[in-house]
């Protein structure tokens, strides 16, 4: 017997890509399974109108994502048991369209406990261009082995393999990540973030969580054409992967908000954060926490570089304020 794919998505106000998303993964996904986390943008709506996907609900008040993806698997498990192909995959994010490719015949007779990754390409505003990035774990072939939850935040490795034989990373067929196509709605997910990891992981120094999401910024990462058969297959299938919604207001800034209101704006006084109207760094900061802003930021492209004396250096001067300064 054929296995079922079941395609494991969070949700939280994704209304602006869902639509895109519920239809691409129509074409090749048995069952979607969205874990909504109290949107308010429409998103339950959208989902819900998609024959193949089953919804429920996610009623962590915050970011979770152990408690999320368990109910993820849990929900895959009482649809087909564990029998099924499980494809852990974001709301802005789509396969290329080579869905009558070998490499698709190849993942679903693998064998049970195999894991497989996926190139994650990043697509660049515009539509033109896109980032090569590192593979991300996407797909796994259940065995029924325990779901083991990985962490509270970036726990995309849902089954990691447990040896080389088990793991497996396509050539032909990749994901294409949106994250970036709308760059204001990036900034502010990266803002809030960074406001999480601070208030979840104290002791993590702040020069770190400010370099993790600003990796994009001046990047030495080629940029590179996008292949006009990921549009033009799309569109002979009836579907615009161009067709997403630019917002202006962001459920991140709120959240940020609520952390001013609770820590004060000082408590982030390493971070750019947001206030309607203006962005700024943090209210009350001194002159330490403002040259250390502006040194972070006017090291970001020697930071992203692969190699260099400069690139050594910032990572010297880095590794002394996280160490000596406790910064």
């Amino acid at each position: 017997m054929e296995r079922k794919i079941v395609v494991l998505t969070p949700v939280k106000n994704e209304a602006w890509i869902l639509p895109l998303f519920c239809a691409t993964t129509s074409l090749w996904a048995d069952h979607i399974v969205i874990a909504d986390q109290h949107s308010t943008d429409g998103s339950r709506a959208i989902a819900s109108s998609f024959p193949k996907v089953t919804l429920v609900d996610n009623d962590s008040t915050d970011l979770d994502e152990r408690y999320r993806d368990a109910i993820l698997v849990n929900k895959a498990r009482e649809l087909v048991g564990t029998k099924g192909i499980l494809f852990r995959i974001d709301a802005d994010e789509i396969f290329t369209p080579n869905f009558d490719s070998e490499e698709w015949l190849t993942i679903r007779q693998s064998k049970a406990g195999t894991v497989w990754s996926f190139p994650w390409l990043q697509i660049y505003p515009g539509f033109n261009s896109y980032w090569d990035f590192y593979p991300t774990y996407g797909a796994f072939v259940d065995d029924g082995r325990e779901f083991v939850p990985h962490g509270v935040i970036h726990s995309r490795s849902m089954f990691s393999p447990i040896s080389d034989e088990e793991s497996k990373t396509t050539s032909d067929i990749s994901v294409l990540h949106f994250q970036f196509v709308d760059w204001k709605r990036m900034q502010s997910k990266h803002r809030y973030y960074q406001c999480f990891e601070h208030v979840t992981f104290p002791a993590k120094s702040a020069v770190e969580i400010f370099r993790i999401y600003h990796w994009m910024y001046d990047s030495d990462l080629p940029l590179k054409s996008i292949p006009s058969w990921w549009i033009e297959d799309y569109k002979k299938l009836g579907i615009d992967i161009k067709n997403v919604s630019f917002e202006n207001n962001y459920w991140w800034d709120k959240k940020i908000d609520a952390y001013f209101n609770e820590f004060s704006p000082k408590y982030f006084c390493h971070f750019e954060t947001y206030k309607p109207g203006k962005l700024l760094f943090a209210n009350g900061k001194g002159l330490l926490d403002t040259l250390l802003l502006a040194y972070l930021g006017a090291t970001k492209r020697l930071f992203n570089r692969k190699k260099g004396i400069s690139r050594k250096i910032v990572h010297k001067i880095d590794r002394i304020l996280q160490t000596r300064f406790h910064i």
